[in-house]
Protein backbone atom coordinates (compact mmCIF):
# COMPACT_ATOMS: atom_id res chain seq x y z
CA UNK A 1 0.00 0.00 0.00
CA UNK A 2 2.95 2.32 0.56
CA UNK A 3 4.14 1.90 -3.02
CA UNK A 4 0.57 2.31 -4.29
CA UNK A 5 0.19 5.64 -2.46
CA UNK A 6 3.52 6.85 -3.83
CA UNK A 7 2.46 5.92 -7.39
CA UNK A 8 -0.81 7.82 -6.86
CA UNK A 9 1.12 10.85 -5.56
CA UNK A 10 3.53 10.75 -8.52
CA UNK A 11 0.74 10.46 -11.09
CA UNK A 12 -0.01 14.20 -11.10
CA UNK A 13 3.43 15.59 -10.22
CA UNK A 14 6.15 17.11 -12.33
CA UNK A 15 9.36 15.11 -12.75
CA UNK A 16 11.04 17.32 -10.14
CA UNK A 17 8.32 16.51 -7.58
CA UNK A 18 8.19 12.74 -8.14
CA UNK A 19 9.97 10.25 -5.91
CA UNK A 20 10.29 6.47 -5.57
CA UNK A 21 11.09 4.27 -2.61
CA UNK A 22 12.95 0.96 -2.46
CA UNK A 23 11.89 -1.39 0.33
CA UNK A 24 13.68 -4.48 1.64
CA UNK A 25 12.04 -6.75 4.21
CA UNK A 26 13.53 -9.52 6.32
CA UNK A 27 12.17 -11.42 9.30
CA UNK A 28 14.14 -12.68 12.28
CA UNK A 29 15.64 -11.90 15.63
CA UNK A 30 17.05 -8.42 16.29
CA UNK A 31 18.83 -6.68 19.09
CA UNK A 32 16.82 -3.74 20.33
CA UNK A 33 18.39 -0.86 22.22
CA UNK A 34 16.18 2.15 22.89
CA UNK A 35 14.58 2.94 19.54
CA UNK A 36 17.29 1.26 17.42
CA UNK A 37 17.51 -2.30 16.13
CA UNK A 38 20.68 -4.17 15.19
CA UNK A 39 21.80 -7.55 13.92
CA UNK A 40 21.97 -9.78 10.88
CA UNK A 41 18.22 -9.51 10.24
CA UNK A 42 18.51 -5.73 9.93
CA UNK A 43 21.64 -5.93 7.78
CA UNK A 44 20.00 -8.36 5.34
CA UNK A 45 16.91 -6.13 5.09
CA UNK A 46 19.17 -3.17 4.27
CA UNK A 47 20.96 -5.20 1.57
CA UNK A 48 17.60 -6.29 0.11
CA UNK A 49 16.53 -2.64 0.00
CA UNK A 50 19.75 -1.73 -1.81
CA UNK A 51 19.10 -4.49 -4.36
CA UNK A 52 15.52 -3.38 -5.04
CA UNK A 53 14.65 -1.19 -8.01
CA UNK A 54 12.94 2.13 -7.30
CA UNK A 55 9.29 1.41 -6.55
CA UNK A 56 9.87 -2.25 -5.65
CA UNK A 57 9.58 -4.28 -2.45
CA UNK A 58 11.99 -7.19 -2.03
CA UNK A 59 11.45 -9.88 0.59
CA UNK A 60 13.64 -12.64 1.94
CA UNK A 61 12.55 -16.27 2.19
CA UNK A 62 11.93 -15.78 5.94
CA UNK A 63 9.52 -12.90 5.32
CA UNK A 64 7.86 -14.70 2.43
CA UNK A 65 7.15 -17.71 4.67
CA UNK A 66 5.36 -15.41 7.16
CA UNK A 67 3.15 -13.63 4.61
CA UNK A 68 2.66 -16.05 1.71
CA UNK A 69 -0.95 -16.78 2.70
CA UNK A 70 -1.80 -13.08 2.64
CA UNK A 71 0.36 -11.52 -0.07
CA UNK A 72 1.05 -12.47 -3.67
CA UNK A 73 4.76 -12.63 -4.41
CA UNK A 74 7.03 -13.71 -7.23
CA UNK A 75 10.23 -15.67 -6.57
CA UNK A 76 13.06 -13.78 -8.23
CA UNK A 77 15.86 -16.21 -7.45
CA UNK A 78 18.97 -15.99 -5.34
CA UNK A 79 20.88 -12.77 -4.66
CA UNK A 80 24.46 -12.60 -3.49
CA UNK A 81 24.39 -9.91 -0.82
CA UNK A 82 27.41 -8.08 0.53
CA UNK A 83 28.55 -9.62 3.79
CA UNK A 84 26.72 -12.94 3.23
CA UNK A 85 28.60 -16.07 2.18
CA UNK A 86 25.44 -17.84 0.98
CA UNK A 87 22.96 -16.42 -1.54
CA UNK A 88 19.64 -15.11 -0.21
CA UNK A 89 16.41 -16.06 -1.98
CA UNK A 90 14.52 -12.94 -3.02
CA UNK A 91 10.82 -12.44 -3.67
CA UNK A 92 9.09 -9.43 -5.15
CA UNK A 93 5.80 -8.30 -3.69
CA UNK A 94 3.24 -8.16 -6.50
CA UNK A 95 2.38 -4.45 -6.67
CA UNK A 96 0.10 -3.14 -3.99
CA UNK A 97 -0.80 -6.20 -1.94
CA UNK A 98 1.15 -5.54 1.27
CA UNK A 99 -1.36 -3.60 3.33
CA UNK A 100 -0.09 -3.88 6.88
CA UNK A 101 2.23 -5.89 9.05
CA UNK A 102 2.13 -5.85 12.82
CA UNK A 103 5.29 -7.00 14.53
CA UNK A 104 5.47 -8.32 18.05
CA UNK A 105 9.03 -7.67 19.22
CA UNK A 106 8.55 -10.42 21.83
CA UNK A 107 8.68 -13.18 19.27
CA UNK A 108 5.91 -13.15 16.70
CA UNK A 109 4.30 -11.33 13.83
CA UNK A 110 0.92 -11.31 12.17
CA UNK A 111 -0.85 -9.50 9.38
CA UNK A 112 -3.12 -6.68 10.41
Amino acid sequence: QIQKKIREYNQFRTEAEKFNVRIGLNTGMVIRKDSDVFGDTVNVAARMQSSASPGDILLTQATYEEIKEYVRCTRLGDLQLKGKSEPVTAYSEDAGFITGVVLDVNGGSFMG
